[in-house]
């Protein structure tokens, strides 16, 4: 099988660009990689040992290819890699046959950026024709394999993003009974799916919150099926992967219900705590210490906002000084809230005697 290498990523000194490319791959096509990808803004827990890995047709190619974090840093965030190979599609019958031994291989056969010795000094180039002779060894297959096949027409079939996930999807590459590749997507989110689905229907997807392997409608993404004998695993949800897609992913998000903000309660939207809570922590407005208004000075334009500390140092000094004021005065003088409400809670431990 003649097949040609494609490498995606960045350096210190140059964007994002393909640094290796099929020779028939255009600037269009790379740039449309490129933007397929980007759905994925957090890459970190993806790693060249265990990428997400991905089988569609783009243009004249055929593409497998494995994304994941370089290690490497540009301003602070995480460089990706998208890298692999493109097959003729005149080629699709031994990509087929192919498909498992490479994707069982990824860390080798398609690790394109080991042949690179010094990526901060890589020109872009064209891609090498290289020519696959291994073995393309059969493996007995599950039986989910043949109602694989039954259903997908009208069902995609989702898997764990794990270890027995990868083992499905090999079992699934290995069947003699593909005579042209099935395409996937294992490891992703719904946004990236919907870009894919741009270019061909995809057959196996695994999202990062997928739990157990079972059957969906393409139409509906309901669940229609499950695989006997695999119970579920615990999902390892990725805040990177987005899930804006309900009829495509796997899981769809409800709106969450909002309260009106009312004039005075902005809340600053890098505050961790929603407005509802913070609107919830107030007191009512009947209790709020209210600031006795003055006129500004000119380095102090608003009337000064006071800490818990300040109120209950102030209640503490005003209280001392009542001590020393006859009643008269104390009955005259206006209470606020504030003193109303620790004098009540107050009387009902120790009543005041009377004079």
């Amino acid at each position: 099988m003649h097949y040609e290498q494609f490498l995606f990523t960045r350096n210190q000194r140059q964007d994002f660009t393909a640094f290796v490319r099929p020779t028939s791959l255009t600037n269009k096509q790379v740039s449309a990689i490129g933007g397929i990808f980007n759905y994925v803004t957090d890459i970190s827990r993806l790693t060249a040992q265990f990428p997400s890995l991905y089988c569609f047709p783009l243009g004249d190619y055929l593409l497998l290819l494995r994304h994941y974090n370089s290690g490497r840093q540009h301003a602070g965030r995480a460089i990706g890699v998208i890298e692999g190979i493109a097959v003729s599609q005149s080629d699709a019958t031994a990509f087929a046959s192919a498909l498992s031994t490479f994707v069982a291989d990824q860390t080798t056969l398609l690790n394109v950026s080991a042949s690179i010795d010094d990526i901060e000094s890589q020109p872009n180039q064209p891609s090498h024709d290289l020519e696959w002779r291994g073995s393309t060894p059969r493996k007995p297959t599950e039986a989910f394999v043949a109602e694989f096949l039954d259903r997908r027409d009208q069902d995609r079939l989702l898997l764990p993003f794990s270890k027995k996930g990868r083992s499905l999807l090999l079992n699934i590459l290995a069947d003699r009974r593909f005579t042209l590749a099935p395409f996937f997507a294992f490891g992703t989110n719904g946004d990236v799916l919907a870009q894919l689905e741009q270019h061909a229907k995809i057959d196996v997807a695994a999202f990062f919150t997928t739990d157990r392997p079972a059957f969906h409608s393409r139409a509906t993404n309901r669940q229609t099926g499950v695989i006997a004998g695999y119970e579920p695993e615990a999902p390892t949800p990725d805040p990177s992967m987005s899930l804006r897609n309900q009829q495509i992913d796997e899981m769809s998000l409800r709106a969450r219900p909002q309260s009106p903000v009312t004039s005075g309660d902005e809340v600053d939207e890098a505050d961790s705590l929603s407005g509802m809570s913070l609107r919830q922590m107030r007191p009512p407005q009947h209790l709020r210490a209210v600031e006795p208004a003055a006129e500004p000075e000119d380095d102090q334009p608003e009337a000064r906002v006071l800490t818990m500390r300040q109120m209950r140092d102030r209640i503490r000094a005003e209280e001392a000084a009542l001590e020393n004021q006859p009643d008269e005065a104390e009955a005259s003088r206006p209470r606020d809230p504030i003193h109303w409400l620790i004098d009540a809670i107050a009387s009902l431990f120790s009543p005041r005697q009377s004079k």
